[in-house]
């Protein structure tokens, strides 16, 4: 397990729709797991003490607010594991970086 810190540092609310990780080790990072918006629901934590009772309010991350997304990626033991990772979100709106 590990956390991914996220930060939307523009002037309206961000919503995830995807997480998507790559092995940054592979010459065209490849895709290793997928999360989509109800399994960031569970994942995703707001910094700042902010309380959510609506789980679908998680994957909305407001102006100038972080959050802490906990991730859990496993592979089989004769998997490659790489020593790199690379995060895609996809928003509503589009894909981020």
């Amino acid at each position: 397990m590990y956390e991914l810190h996220l930060t939307n540092f523009g002037t309206t609310p961000l919503s995830l729709s995807r997480i998507e990780v790559l092995d940054a080790d592979a010459g065209t990072a490849q895709q290793i797991a997928t999360f989509d918006a109800e399994q960031l629901e569970a994942m995703l934590r707001p910094l700042g003490g902010k309380t959510l009772s609506d789980p679908k309010e998680r994957v909305v991350i407001a102006d100038g607010q972080s959050a802490i997304v906990f991730m859990s990626v496993a592979f089989d033991r004769s998997s490659h594991i790489p020593d790199r990772l690379l995060h895609h979100g996809a928003r509503l709106a589009g894909l981020m970086q």
